[in-house]
């Protein structure tokens, strides 16, 4: 209720709103733990924390699961939460083949609990069989954006906090400006 009338006062629309959302996700959950006598329903977060406890509380399922896939590959790692990358651990951990992408730049999902940083910790977290850290190899040829366009989110990017090594991209060399 403060911060709908802060909002208000201020002027920001989106405070009220913020707080309409609170409420009404507050008002849920209650509603779910008095309708629901005894059983569990999930956000999303809740989702992939409690397939993560399956996995290991039942050994067979995770053995089950590990042979299934031959190979995981995450598109957008700076974009997953700390369950999606402990329910991530759980299943390629210890070596399996695992391929990521991510530019901690491009995260836009930190409203959600993503966390960018994860592509940097990723050679750790993740090692391989052998206990190595894992590889990571940096790309720096960008397909998407010509010359004018990298050299103005180069200037920007050098106001961003955190390593700047995958910052340095080039344009394909006959790509449009």
């Amino acid at each position: 209720a403060e911060l709908a009338r802060l909002g208000d006062r201020l002027g920001r629309a989106d405070w009220p709103a913020a707080a309409r959302f609170l409420r009404e996700y507050v008002s849920v959950l209650a509603l779910r733990d008095v309708s629901n006598r005894g059983s569990v329903a999930y956000d999303p977060a809740e989702l992939v924390r409690a397939a993560r406890g399956l996995l290991l509380d039942d050994p067979e399922v995770l053995a089950a699961e590990r042979r299934r896939l031959a190979y995981v590959y995450v598109d957008e790692l700076a974009d997953t939460d700390p369950a999606q990358v402990d329910l991530l651990e759980v299943i390629a951990g210890g070596g399996k083949p695992l391929v990521v992408f991510g530019d901690p730049d491009s995260s836009t999902y930190a409203f959600r609990g993503a966390d960018p940083q994860v592509v940097t910790a990723f050679p750790h977290r993740f090692r391989t069989a052998s206990g190595a850290p894992a590889a990571r190899v940096l790309l720096t040829t960008s397909y998407r954006s010509g010359a004018r366009v990298l050299a103005a989110a180069a200037r920007l990017a050098r106001r961003l906090r955190g390593p700047a090594a995958h910052r340095r991209l080039t344009p394909v060399p006959d790509a449009a400006p």
